[in-house]
């Protein structure tokens, strides 16, 4: 199972990278708990105190990745590197989604706003300069050049998602603002 698990101020989250049999191959983002504020009246009701005045945020993120070869490494593909990025922003989501109510809490709103987060964070695993911190083939970062080429494409579809995304929340506040 569970490769890692990090609890830290925004909840905690366990990390499940590898394939194996009986595994779903595909990857996802899982609220076993949303963050959000402890209503301490309703325990009152209920006869139970709480602990603390918010309740943390739990959540699994799963891959399919393939496992690690003989020297600990796994060489994934562009592609995987945006899942990871893209399921690592709805975490971020998450654990700063604390709300007054959990069913409104991290990635329990809209489509277009939780995917907002993740499709931002899927253009840091095509920077070239985040890559060079961590992803290394025999030791030595991927070629810059190569990184450009191979997101091209990718990087005109986010730009007008952002954009869409961006125009929609304007629209949005303007019309509340004249209603």
């Amino acid at each position: 199972g569970i490769n890692a698990a990090y609890m830290g101020e925004g909840g905690v989250v366990c990390v499940d990278l590898y394939t194996r049999p009986g595994k779903l191959a595909s990857a996802g983002h899982l609220t076993v708990q949303a963050g959000c504020h402890v209503h301490t009246n309703v325990l009152s009701k209920l006869g139970m105190k709480a602990t603390e005045d918010r309740q943390h945020s739990v959540l699994v993120l799963t891959f399919g990745f393939p496992q690690p070869d003989h020297n600990g490494c796994t060489y994934l593909r562009p592609s995987d590197g945006e899942t990871l990025f893209h399921e690592m922003g709805h975490a971020l989501h998450t654990f700063c989604g604390h709300t007054v109510y959990q069913n409104l809490s991290g990635t329990r709103s809209s489509v277009d706003y939780v995917e907002f987060p993740s499709q931002l964070f899927e253009l840091f695993a095509r920077d070239p300069r985040v890559l060079a911190t961590f992803a290394h083939r025999d030791g030595r970062p991927i070629p810059k050049d190569l990184v450009l080429r191979s997101s091209q494409g990718n990087y005109c579809r986010l730009a007008l998602t952002y954009s869409a995304c961006t125009q929609k929340y304007i629209l949005w506040d303007l019309r509340n603002l004249i209603m």
